[in-house]
């Protein structure tokens, strides 16, 4: 739901003309994230990932879940720019997801077949790499379109 919705979420014709629409898919967005990070920590405990990615899930996991509700939080302040720069990291940490299955799918290419010592260390590569990438890649889109001055006092706007 998240892959789907939240893209939506950028397209300023839906924010600008259907306000209570881009609210509903924030708040299913926010559901889905609520849901399925607990969920996903939760399935920790019986993975064989390896403490690499085991320890990498549990912090970026935990700064979904921060960013998710911080989104909120300054949405409901009317705090628009630092909203929209949580929903973004919220979303470059959900789409990290989708990076690291077509990088561990090149991987499994490139090095199969391989023992499972090796499988674990390079699954713990392309974990980290795959997070690194996109929430870099998140923080680049910010920065390269943000609107320059970004003061708190110029901050608070209606939509």
């Amino acid at each position: 739901m998240v892959f789907f919705l939240t893209p939506l979420q950028f397209v300023q014709s839906i924010r600008k003309n259907i306000p209570s629409l881009h609210r509903w898919m924030g708040y299913l967005s926010l559901s889905a994230v609520t849901i399925s990070v607990p969920a996903a920590l939760w399935l920790l405990v019986s993975s064989l990932m390896g403490m690499v990615c085991a320890a990498t899930s549990v912090v970026v996991g935990n700064w979904c879940l921060y960013c998710v509700v911080r989104a909120i939080q300054t949405a409901r302040e009317k705090y628009f720019i630092s909203h929209r720069r949580y929903a973004i990291r919220m979303w470059a940490v959900c789409f990290g997801v989708f990076t690291m299955r077509i990088m561990i799918g090149t991987l499994k290419k490139v090095f199969y077949p391989v023992d499972e010592k090796t499988a674990v260390s390079l699954f713990s590569i392309e974990f980290v790499v795959g997070w690194f990438v996109s929430c870099g890649f998140g923080e680049a889109y910010m920065k390269w379109t943000s609107s320059g001055s970004n003061k708190v006092s110029q901050e608070k706007k209606i939509i």
